[in-house]
């Protein structure tokens, strides 16, 4: 199967295509932290796994945090919990990761969003840039909703629209 195949497959998809399943999911990542005379293993996962029932070599997993430093980012959002937290979704092939993504938990998990890129334009502002939207491309909007809604909520949508978030078309690969 080529990639561009199993990109369309998985954005094209249904949320009836996929069947949650249980249980810690691999594989785990430790990560060795000393903090002067203590020392320990950190294991982080995906704590979210779901099987595509069409083609069961396809899979995706969700909630791996990017970052074991700060993984609480805030934005000017107006949700009731301003609070966002960044994790990987990851398509994998055969057991593979071939694509991974940065989303974001966002308003105490109750929606998955894409994490945002910042759209800046020449200004005044001391720096001579100033954002004026967040943005994210057409497939990553299509990659978070389908997390979003296998995950069992159902504002995506709205959050994207409050969020102020605009789909850009996806690059060609030309």
């Amino acid at each position: 199967m080529k990639y561009s195949d199993l990109l369309t497959t998985v954005l094209s998809s249904s949320v009836e295509d996929w069947r949650s399943v249980p249980g810690r999911v691999t594989p785990h990542f430790v990560g060795e932290i000393q903090e002067g005379d203590h020392h320990w293993l950190k294991v982080s996962e995906h704590y979210s796994q779901w099987i595509f029932m069409p083609d069961v070599r396809i899979s995706l997993a969700f909630g791996l945090p990017t970052s074991s430093d700060d993984p609480e980012l805030e934005f000017e959002w107006r949700f009731p919990d301003p609070k966002a937290y960044e994790a990987f979704g990851d398509i994998r092939f055969n057991g593979s990761v071939v694509h991974r993504a940065h989303l974001l938990h966002v308003d105490g998990s109750r929606a998955v969003l894409p994490t945002p890129r910042n759209e800046v334009a020449p200004s005044g502002a001391p720096f001579g840039m100033e954002r004026f939207a967040y943005s994210a491309t057409e497939s990553e909007v299509a990659f978070a909703r389908l997390i979003d809604r296998i995950s069992g909520h159902r504002s995506f949508d709205d959050y994207l629209r409050r969020a102020g978030i605009v789909a850009l078309p996806d690059e060609s690969e030309g």
